[in-house]
């Protein structure tokens, strides 16, 4: 299905993987004192993951994009080891991802809301620049190969405790 702009649309993947290290990214910063002084914070970003999970379940791949990139921008503002903020270079990286999102016949409708929104709000732009928009672009390319689970493996041992 073409986008009203006559751009093909991206070629979203299932998100299962990303969902799952964003969350072990969420509960890494969950941690005091910031659990307690951005509790509300931190339901918000589980909030939109749990929607990002339903969404993704239900085959619905652009939805779950959008709100895997929302709770992305928010994990970004709670870890507690977020990189330094660097604002000379970050308009450079903002172009830099602009001139990325105009090339091809993609509509990067998704990527551009947030460029936009980075380029409106300097509280958001480093989250953007360093984490959502990188995630978005990863998302749009095949899965990488999950490691193969080793198969599980049980050891009973019987003791028989002699009679007395």
């Amino acid at each position: 299905m073409a986008a009203p702009s006559g751009a093909a649309a991206p070629p979203v993947r299932a998100l299962g993987p990303e969902l799952d290290a964003l969350e072990s990214d969420l509960l890494a910063a969950y941690r005091p004192p910031a659990s307690i002084d951005k509790h509300p914070q931190f339901i918000a970003a589980s909030a939109l993951l749990k929607e990002a999970r339903e969404l993704d379940a239900a085959g619905l791949r652009y939805g779950a994009l959008l709100r895997y990139l929302q709770a992305a921008m928010r994990v970004f503002t709670l870890r507690a080891d977020a990189p330094a903020p660097d604002p000379e270079g970050l308009p450079a990286r903002l172009e830099a991802l602009d001139t990325r999102l105009r090339t091809g016949k993609v509509d990067h409708s998704i990527g551009r809301l947030y460029l936009e929104t980075a380029q409106a709000n300097p509280a958001f732009a480093e989250a953007i620049a360093r984490d959502v928009l990188p995630r978005y672009f990863a998302v749009l390319t095949p899965a990488p190969a999950s490691p193969k689970k080793p198969a599980p493996s049980v050891t009973v041992t019987l003791v028989r405790w002699p009679y007395t």
